[in-house]
């Protein structure tokens, strides 16, 4: 599924594909193994919630990286990364930097940032600093 504007979609028991495109978008997979993309737009905050099942968060593909270009003006949350789940990112571990001290989403608890070396924020794992240990963690792929 896929839209522009301030979009809200789901999915359902099945492994789905969703991505929301422009604006400021709110995907969530619920139960399966979903992919969610994120946008290649600038200035967007999307919020990604995979739900039950190894999800894959797609915050870059083979010939580009997501959110970057506009600072920390836009990226994606990421709700609930748990395990099997995975983030897709354009390139290496060398690309990028991880922030563990920074606060965007939820509560007072503290985020992991992941940007680029440029220092474009494009991706949020919402209250959690534990589960992302390194750029070479399990929970990253690249492409």
């Amino acid at each position: 599924m896929r839209g522009s504007g301030n979009d809200l979609f789901y999915g359902g028991a099945g492994n789905d594909i969703l991505s929301g495109e422009a604006g400021n978008d709110t995907l969530s997979g619920e139960a399966g193994n979903d992919t969610l993309y994120g946008s290649i737009g600038l200035n967007e905050k999307d919020t990604l919630i995979g739900g039950s099942g190894s999800d894959l968060f797609v915050l870059g593909h083979s010939s580009t990286v997501f959110y970057n270009g506009d600072g920390n003006n836009g990226y994606a949350i990421i709700v609930d990364l748990g395990s099997g789940d995975k983030i897709q990112l354009k390139g290496s571990a060398s690309n990028y930097t991880l922030n563990k001290s920074l606060n965007f989403y939820g509560t007072a608890a503290k985020d992991t940032a992941i940007a680029t070396n440029a220092g474009d924020i494009i991706g949020v794992v919402g209250d959690n600093t534990s589960l992302i240990s390194g750029l070479n963690s399990t929970f990253l792929s690249y492409v």
